[in-house]
């Protein structure tokens, strides 16, 4: 997939926002906010986690109960434990600090995907955001056993004994949840472009697909999600450089099966 890569002129890096530079890389520090304090600059980043906090509807008895265990207003503090995790091996598995090699394990067309989503050469550079995200699904898929070690089995999803007896086999959800504006689209488009090129370089691997099936809640997202279509011009591999200027690779992207439906719910 090597290609002409599109350098940045330096007058354009000058042009680009503060906030765009910081969100390339890693955070390395963040806000700590606590009700009534000023907020203190902390070193590092910030660890993942949710509040839970008693709806405003709840009975008064149900609020107080819930006084005890965290404020009322802000409520408790509860740690994404299994995210703080998989951060943590997935910066190990980045470096290589356990086996000496980056990403180790990974297939040759991925680590070429890995290489040109992190040059710093590029048109468009990605949001750490983005890269982190397509790097944790890559690691659970791919890494090494050293680095995945003894980290918590995911429960597959298995289809009921009717399903089975049509064919239907178990598989695997993995979630990245992102903040709004932190590029999600880019991030399916990297997920797919993933996919396709290693089951095209390895027809007979199971652990991807060249068939993707995006599934929206409306119609207006469904109209903007229309970029991943491999069949349209301004499909996002092309705009934003995600596999290169390869002519083969672009190919084999654009003849995968890609599928689209939306629907609009009802309210009553």
């Amino acid at each position: 997939m090597q290609g002409v890569r599109r350098k940045l002129p330096a007058a354009h890096w000058r042009s680009i926002r503060p906030l765009s530079i910081i969100l390339i890389y890693a955070p390395k520090c963040h806000w700590r906010i606590e009700k009534t304090k000023t907020p203190v600059k902390a070193e590092g980043r910030r660890p993942a986690s949710y509040y839970f906090r008693v709806p405003e509807h709840a009975g008064r008895g149900v609020r107080q109960q819930a006084g005890l265990f965290g404020d009322a207003e802000v409520g408790q503090e509860e740690e994404l434990a299994l995210v703080n995790l998989l951060r943590q091996r997935v910066q190990v598995w980045r470096e290589g600090a356990l086996t000496g090699r980056e990403y180790d394990g990974v297939a040759g067309v991925t680590r070429e995907l890995l290489q040109i989503w992190r040059s710093e050469d590029w048109m468009q550079r990605l949001f750490f955001a983005q890269i982190e995200a397509t790097e944790t699904i890559i690691f659970l898929t791919e890494a090494a056993e050293p680095y995945r070690k003894n980290l918590p089995k995911i429960p597959r999803d298995e289809p009921g004994q009717e399903a089975k007896a049509r064919g239907f086999s178990a598989f695997t959800r993995y979630a990245c949840k992102m903040a709004t504006g932190t590029g999600k689209t880019t991030v399916m488009g990297m997920l797919a472009a993933w996919s396709i090129l290693n089951r095209v370089a390895a027809p007979t691997d199971e652990c991807f697909s060249d068939t993707v099936l995006i599934v929206c809640p409306n119609v207006t997202i469904r109209e903007r999600l229309q970029e991943l279509d491999p069949a349209l011009a301004d499909r996002i591999t092309d705009e934003t450089d995600l596999i290169d200027d390869n002519a083969l690779a672009k190919k084999d992207a654009r003849e995968a099966t890609t599928g689209s439906r939306g629907w609009t719910g009802s309210t009553s």
